[in-house]
């Protein structure tokens, strides 16, 4: 009877054990003292098979037994971020601490291995980076712009009065000469007034606004560009596209986007839009989706497809997306964007959808 009680006890004390690494959100991995797999719990079999779905030439469970070799050979605790790009050029970051199994304080039973795919928290921390970035060189530039607008509105001034001024001598040379200097003057001013929209953007108006509505008057100014470059624009649209938003902002932030997709396409292109609902723990949302079939965006460039002045375009200022994500951040919303070189481009942003939520 004893011995029965104390095989049912263990059975017992096992079935626990198992339920406890069942319930554990972390992925956990154990050796023996040589090596070799003992157990892979539910967590970790899901987490490697995500991974191994994105990563197809990435074999994350022979890193992590590496890490485990490693401390069974140095009888220390390793922790490491381990990172590795999946194929649709995400960076997928993995926090492994591997550490001695002990059945007693001299003996060395094994190893274990426990991770957490902490990308998302790496992403958040990587926006709020960037948040602090912008807001410095958003001051900065605040100060450098008015600074340079008002020489520049005094030497365009003289220069259309020196045309009149010389209006009898005109020729065609000299017509070049001053179109071509007051055409740069203006293309500075454009930029200037970009820096002072990207810094202090205007009080923002929020009220009901149809996100389809707004694509409507966007497209309206689009229309021509993209007919010179020969490029379809596709629109699907959804039940309740109704968000609280400031509508000015949003069509700065839908022309930003759509003048980039075109921009990136070769002729014969396609730019699509599109719009959905989704129910969520915290309300619904109206989600935009932007695709294009365009050139894409380098991996490498990826980090930094946000920050001013960056950009890959030779007459382009890198204004672009940064003042898109700074409304998209006032009007309450999230932005997403993923591309693969070669083949295209997809910006994702979320809305809480009018009613949702109330925002002051």
């Amino acid at each position: 009877d004893r011995l029965k009680r104390n095989t049912e006890k263990i059975i017992e004390m096992t079935r626990f054990n198992e339920d406890i690494l069942k319930s554990i959100p972390a992925g956990i991995i154990t050796t023996d003292k040589d090596g070799h797999l003992l157990s892979v719990n539910e967590a970790a079999k899901n987490l490697l098979h995500e991974n191994r779905r994105k990563n197809r030439d990435i074999d994350i469970m022979e890193t992590l037994l590496e890490q485990l070799s490693e401390t069974l050979k140095s009888n220390r605790v390793i922790n490491n971020i381990l990172t590795f790009n999946d194929i649709e050029g995400n960076t997928i970051y993995l926090d492994v601490t591997t550490s001695l199994l002990k059945g007693n304080e001299s003996s060395k039973d094994g190893a274990i291995c426990s991770f957490n795919d902490i990308s998302d928290r790496k992403k958040f921390e990587k926006n709020m980076d960037l948040l602090d970035r912008l807001t410095s060189i958003g001051q900065f530039a605040a100060g450098i712009a008015h600074e340079i607008r008002n020489p520049l509105t005094g030497m365009k001034t003289s220069i259309q009065v020196l045309e009149n001024r010389m209006y009898k001598n005109y020729d065609s040379s000299n017509e070049r000469l001053f179109s071509g200097v007051i055409q740069e003057i203006d293309r500075i001013n454009n930029l200037i007034s970009g820096l002072l929209n990207f810094a202090k953007p205007r009080a923002s108006k929020f009220e009901k606004t149809n996100l389809e509505e707004v694509l409507e008057n966007t497209l309206t100014l689009l229309v021509n560009h993209a007919d010179e470059n020969d490029v379809e624009i596709k629109v699907s649209g959804c039940e309740n596209a109704e968000v609280c938003a400031d509508k000015a902002q949003m069509e700065q932030i839908f022309l930003n986007i759509i003048k980039n997709s075109i921009s990136a396409v070769e002729r014969s292109g396609l730019v699509t839009v599109c719009f959905s609902n989704s129910l969520r723990e915290d309300g619904m949302y109206v989600t935009a989706e932007f695709y294009d079939n365009g050139c894409g965006i380098q991996l490498k460039d990826m980090p930094k497809i946000f920050n001013p002045f960056f950009t890959t375009k030779s007459q382009g200022t890198g204004l672009g997306l940064s003042v898109v994500y700074e409304l998209v951040k006032i009007n309450h919303g999230k932005i997403d964007i993923q591309s693969v070189e070669g083949e295209g481009t997809k910006v994702r942003i979320d809305f809480p959808a009018y009613g949702g939520k109330d925002f002051e």
